[in-house]
């Protein structure tokens, strides 16, 4: 049996905060609170998720702009309030893979590498396409990965 782990990064622009300029200076981190993305999971049964969060210094905090130039983002200065991420994941007819739920339900639990993802149990004959949706309720948005586990059990290796 062949175990792969398929990697799906969310909102890496927030890693490069040197070089970011807000859309809406107002509300720096707008764009990054709701969204969704597509993946395409290899082939096999999926038997977990979970999601690694990158570190970054929150929360950021917008910096004063220079005379008569554009807005960036300063460094943090202070802890970010608590925000709350639900995470919905769907196949591609719209059916729930996982039920709305919120993202400490993706990180890694003790107990050992395996027994620490969130379980799904989901068999693809072929390559699946899915949709991970999230909404932050709250200013700090998530930043990482989700980190699929999939076990293929007709796999060419020695």
């Amino acid at each position: 049996m062949l175990r792969v782990y398929h990697r799906v990064k969310i909102n890496t622009a927030l890693l490069d905060l040197e070089n970011f300029t807000p859309k809406n200076p107002a509300s720096p981190f707008s764009e990054f609170l709701k969204s969704n993305t597509k993946t395409t999971l290899p082939a096999g049964n999926v038997v977990g998720v979970t999601f690694n969060e990158y570190p970054q210094d929150t929360p950021v905090v917008p910096s004063q702009p220079p005379t008569g130039g554009t807005q960036h983002l300063a460094p943090p200065t202070v802890m970010a309030s608590w925000s709350q991420t639900d995470i919905r994941m769907l196949d591609s007819q719209n059916r729930e893979i996982t039920t709305e739920t919120d993202i400490s339900d993706y990180r890694h639990k003790s107990g050992g590498h395996v027994d620490g993802f969130k379980n799904i149990d989901m068999k693809n004959d072929a390559d699946a396409v899915i949709r991970i949706e999230w909404e932050t309720i709250g200013k700090k948005p998530i930043c990482g990965e989700f980190v699929f586990m999939i076990e293929q059990d007709d796999c060419e290796c020695s």
